[in-house]
């Protein structure tokens, strides 16, 4: 009997990942069209396609969306159905933005595998929409660091978290109005998020956080009081969400019960690889915050690591605050391993 775990699993997706990097390389060019590297956007879309958007039975969340997506009527079973569904239907706690979402898509096919591969695409298309416009000469390269950080090896964007990717999305088309000013369409664009996962709701008031330009002093004492918090292991945050949920009572009462009394979850992380990883990269931006922020929304993609990088420091000791809370703002990564002035 083959084990649960092992590391062989991920020899395929490892390789996939050098194959990328290798390929990005000589694609990554400070000039040329875009229309002249159409062949490598086909390579790229088809080779992440057969790993994440047939990958069938791959990972946890399946064991979830699979009976979800089985129960899911579709737009043929009529209006009735429907709606008693939204309302009394076993995932009807889930939020209303993706259970019609499903819906839709249920109404074309029955088939798991075409849930999975048309959610890719949406994926897809919306991640080279983004990619094009901040780092247009770099496209190639943000979608490989987007599969190292995301993809597949780091967050499992497409593959574990499909309710939050979606919400995630939403936020990267909203960015633009952050650079604009556009307070209103920002927030649309998130409410629209939140009906999709609920922790988008956190997003709302950060676009002041996201606009501004921050003391440098002020930044980096909140990334030593955050080391502090994380490598002395001082809890905090579970206190505040049993208080918080007791005051409010109801299903998310019940949640912080469950996450909190939950050995799975109720942990703190020490000191790691990825740590390690996330406090050179901080430092390295850090240092490097004068430069980045004169590129392309620069100082917006500095602000979303801050929060990223602040999120892993301040809210270690729950497990499930950092598998949910820091994807929200992992696309730093994609965009500064490569950045560039223009856009397309």
């Amino acid at each position: 009997m083959l084990p649960l775990q092992s590391l062989t699993y991920s020899l395929p997706y490892i390789l996939v990942f050098i194959l990328l990097y290798v390929v990005a390389l000589p694609v990554t060019t400070r000039q040329g069209a875009l229309v002249n590297r159409i062949p490598q956007v086909q390579f790229l879309f088809l080779t992440l396609f057969f790993f994440i958007g047939l990958r069938g039975y791959i990972f946890t969340d399946w064991k979830l969306y699979l009976p979800f997506w089985e129960s899911c009527p579709s737009l043929w079973d009529g209006f009735f159905s429907i709606e008693r569904y939204l309302d009394h239907g076993a995932f009807s706690y889930w939020e209303k933005g993706f259970l019609l979402y499903t819906i839709v898509l249920k109404s074309f096919s029955n088939n798991w595998i075409f849930f999975q591969s048309v959610s890719f695409c949406i994926d897809f298309i919306v991640l080279y929409y983004f990619f094009r416009r901040y780092v247009p000469n770099n496209i190639f390269l943000a979608f490989t660091f987007w599969y190292m950080f995301s993809g597949v090896i780091g967050l499992s964007f497409s593959i574990n978290l499909m309710r939050s990717a979606k919400a995630l999305l939403f936020f990267l088309l909203s960015i633009k109005y952050v650079e604009e000013k556009k307070f209103g369409k920002y927030l649309i664009m998130n409410g629209i998020g939140y009906l999709f996962h609920t922790s988008s709701i956190l997003l709302l008031p950060l676009y002041f956080v996201l606009k501004s330009r921050w003391n440098f002093r002020f930044i980096f004492t909140l990334f030593l009081l955050g080391n502090i918090v994380y490598l002395l292991q001082i809890r905090w945050i579970v206190p505040v969400i049993d208080i918080v949920a007791s005051l409010i009572g109801g299903r998310l009462s019940q949640l912080a019960s469950y996450y909190i009394n939950n050995s799975r979850w109720n942990f703190s992380y020490g000191i790691s690889i990825g740590f390690m990883e996330r406090t050179a990269t901080f430092i390295l931006l850090f240092y490097l915050r004068n430069q980045l922020s004169a590129k392309n929304a620069g100082h917006v993609f500095i602000n979303i690591f801050y929060l990223y990088m602040f999120s892993y420091l301040y809210l270690s000791e729950l497990r499930i605050l950092i598998d949910r809370i820091p994807i929200m703002f992992v696309c730093s990564y994609w965009i500064f391993p490569k950045t560039d002035n223009t856009r397309a």
